[in-house]
C-alpha cells in the first residue's frame, strides 16, 4: 500500500511478536524438553489476529494470486528445511501455508456477499473447533483441521478453523476500510511505531525467527 494504514501495521507487528513467542516456547518445551512452569499454549489463538489482518489487507493488494504463489514457494521451503532438521516435528501446514491458501482463494471470497462470508466464517470456525478436538481415524486430513493420533508439528494452522479469521478480516475491510485509509485522526502515537515497523516486515521476521531460535536453543542445549 502506498499510503500505509498504521494501525494495521501496528496490530500485525503485535501479532507476529506473539507468533515468535509461541514458536520459541513450543521449541523449548517439545523439542528441547525445557520445563516451563506456566501455561503458554493459549498464545496460538492470538496468532489468529495475524490471519485476520491478512484478510483485512487482501482487498488492498493488486495481485493476491502472485502473493499466494510466492508464499506457497516459501511454505514448501520451510517444510523441506524443517524436515531436514527434524523429520518428526517438521512443519507440514503452518501459518505460511495457511496464508498462501487464503491468498490463492481470495478471488473466490471476493465474489461472495457479506452475508455469505459471515455464514462461511461461522461454519468454518464451528466445524474447525470440533475437528481440532477430535482424533481422525484417517491420515493426511490435518490440512483440513482433522489430525490423526500420530500427527505432530512445530506449527499447525489448518484450514478449519483458521480460514474463518481470514474471511472475517475481509468483512472488516469492507465495512471499516472501504476508503483504504486509517480510521484514526491525527498523527500516529509514538509508542506504537516500533510495532508498526515490525509489522511492515512480518514475513521476514517469521522466516528468520525459527532458524535463529533453533540455533540458539541448540547451542544452549550443548552447554
Amino acid at each position: 500500500m502506498k499510503n500505509r494504514i498504521w494501525e494495521l501495521d501496528f496490530v500485525r507487528g503485535v501479532a507476529i511478536t506473539f507468533v515468535v513467542i509461541f514458536h520459541t516456547l513450543y521449541d523449548m518445551q517439545y523439542i528441547y524438553r525445557y520445563h516451563l512452569p506456566f501455561s503458554w499454549q493459549w498464545l496460538t489463538h492470538l496468532a489468529g489476529i495475524f490471519i485476520l489482518i491478512a484478510g483485512i489487507c487482501a482487498p488492498f493488494s493488486r495481485s493476491n494470486i502472485k502473493k499466494g504463489l510466492i508464499l506457497s514457494g516459501m511454505a514448501i521451503a520451510i517444510t523441506i528445511g524443517t524436515y531436514i532438521y527434524d523429520k518428526y516435528f517438521f512443519i507440514q501446514f503452518g501459518i505460511l501455508h495457511l496464508l498462501a491458501f487464503c491468498m490463492l482463494t481470495y478471488p473466490l471470497f471476493k465474489r461472495l456477499s457479506n452475508l455469505t462470508l459471515a455464514i462461511i466464517s461461522v461454519v468454518v470456525m464451528t466445524v474447525g473447533m470440533f475437528l481440532n478436538n477430535s482424533v481422525c481415524p484417517f491420515p493426511h486430513l490435518y490440512i483440513l483441521g482433522w489430525a490423526d493420533a500420530s500427527y505432530q508439528s512445530m506449527d499447525w494452522f489448518p484450514i478449519m478453523p483458521y480460514v474463518a479469521y481470514f474471511t472475517i478480516g475481509i468483512l472488516i475491510s469492507r465495512c471499516v476500510y472501504e476508503r483504504r485509509e486509517t480510521i484514526f485522526k491525527g498523527k500516529q502515537p509514538l509508542i506504537t511505531k516500533p510495532f508498526s515497523f515490525i509489522g511492515r516486515y512480518t514475513l521476514w521476521v517469521y522466516l528468520l525467527q525459527q532458524p535463529i531460535t533453533l540455533a540458539v536453543l541448540e547451542l544452549l542445549s550443548k552447554k
